[in-house]
């Protein structure tokens, strides 16, 4: 029995390290050669993965430096380091039957190393610890491990105590607090068109945040809430392209210079983005209903654009739906609906759909299926024809005649223009 443990004993032990531990023991903070002893109790002789061991060994390491009150690194960050060590190990390992000179001087130097400080310590620690003592203790462990961790400081610790009763003292009196201030303030009363202070002020839906505290003459508070973003604001940002966050700064200015402090309404870039969208969904529903058609033709036409709605780089079928009236020639943009397909019946139905919600099937007369044929007149008008004007200098030259006017380069895109 004897051989055998003695034979066991020798197989656990680990080169460089010594042999494993399952605790560490002593009244000072761990060293590197304790931190992996106690690794490879669990990597070896307990079989458990490099992360496990790694976590359990910072476990070990982590109550010496807790009882020291000593700030230390995030636990991953700790992990890291002894899995460096041991990734260190294991190369030395593997030249450990070389007996070259700068193999010597790595065994050499790794095995100082292990007997130095495993150091945890946060990179602000010298900031963060206020006692001076423990500040020279943490410098004499990373010089020489000089020093022990001692009992527990009674006075230290009993002004620990005190000061956590008198913390939640305090957190107890400020729920009490919010609690009574949300009971007396959490609803905002209803402005009554009888009371003479409130007739300059606008009640507006319960989505509005943009409200300004005020006191009531019984002396309670009373929430008004005033049309901050209003129908003619939302159009004036709207037609400058003011952005949300420009807007923003725009109206917390305003509010400044009108002598009101920002600090009374509640004033952000996501509530005045909420405001445009909900004025913009009104102003399309109130053209929507004013709407008058009259003998119209109908035109549409699709295209293939990227789809804005999703992060990837797709393209949806877009379809331009028009109005333009025999009466007086206005033109009228239904809507640009997106085909689920391109056939010629989803395209019928997206038309019929806008017709109807716009109500004015009935006024619909002419069908044309394209809108490139209903603005032909307007680009021939506007449009250059170059491309006939030098068929005709060309032919001009070709007779002997003096053309002052270059011919461009012909191309494959030039004769497909002249083929057209």
């Amino acid at each position: 029995m004897a051989n055998k443990s003695s034979v066991s004993r020798k197989n656990s032990y680990v080169w460089l390290i010594g042999y494993p531990k399952e605790a560490i023991l002593g009244a000072r903070l761990p060293s590197g050669r304790d931190a992996m002893r106690t690794f490879f109790f669990y990597h070896k002789s307990s079989k458990m993965t490099v992360g496990e061991s790694a976590r359990l060994t910072f476990e070990a390491v982590q109550s010496f430096w807790l009882k020291s009150r000593l700030p230390i690194r995030k636990q991953q960050h700790c992990i890291e380091k002894i899995k460096d060590l041991y990734n260190e190990h294991r190369q030395l390992v593997k030249n450990r039957k070389r007996n070259s000179d700068s193999d010597g001087l790595k065994q050499k130097q790794y095995s100082i190393k292990l007997d130095q400080l495993l150091d945890i310590s946060h990179s602000s620690a010298a900031q963060m610890i206020n006692n001076e003592e423990d500040r020279q203790f943490l410098k004499l462990q990373q010089q020489s491990r000089a020093g022990c961790i001692g009992t527990v400081d009674k006075k230290l610790a009993a002004k620990e105590k005190r000061s956590l009763e008198r913390r939640k003292r305090y957190n107890e009196w400020a729920i009490s607090v919010k609690k009574q201030t949300t009971k007396e303030d959490g609803f905002c009363l209803a402005t009554s068109s009888n009371n003479d202070d409130d007739t300059d002020v606008e009640d507006l839906d319960d989505d509005n945040e943009f409200i300004i505290k005020q006191s009531s003459r019984a002396g309670k508070k009373q929430c008004k809430r005033r049309r901050v973003i209003s129908s003619k604001v939302s159009a004036v940002l709207d037609r400058t392209n003011t952005s949300t966050r420009a807007a923003t700064m725009i109206l917390a200015s305003a509010f400044n210079e009108a002598g009101s402090s920002t600090s009374t309404v509640v004033l952000s870039k996501s509530t005045v983005h909420r405001q445009r969208q909900q004025r913009r969904k009104v102003a399309a529903l109130e053209i929507k209903t004013t709407y008058v058609p009259s003998i119209s033709v109908v035109h549409w036409d699709g295209k293939l654009i990227p789809d804005l709605c999703h992060t990837t780089t797709s393209i949806s079928d877009r379809l331009a739906i028009l109005l333009s009236s025999l009466n007086d020639g206005n033109v009228k943009l239904l809507g640009v609906p997106k085909l689920q397909s391109g056939s010629g019946q989803a395209a019928a139905n997206a038309v019929v759909d806008n017709l109807k919600s716009w109500s004015c099937e009935s006024q619909i007369i002419v069908v044309s299926d394209t809108v490139k044929a209903f603005i032909s007149k307007e680009l021939q008008q506007k449009q250059l024809r170059e491309d006939y004007r030098e068929l005709i200098a060309l032919a001009a030259r070709a007779v002997g005649l003096d053309v002052s006017e270059p011919i461009r380069k012909p191309g494959a895109i030039h004769r497909a223009r002249w083929m057209a």
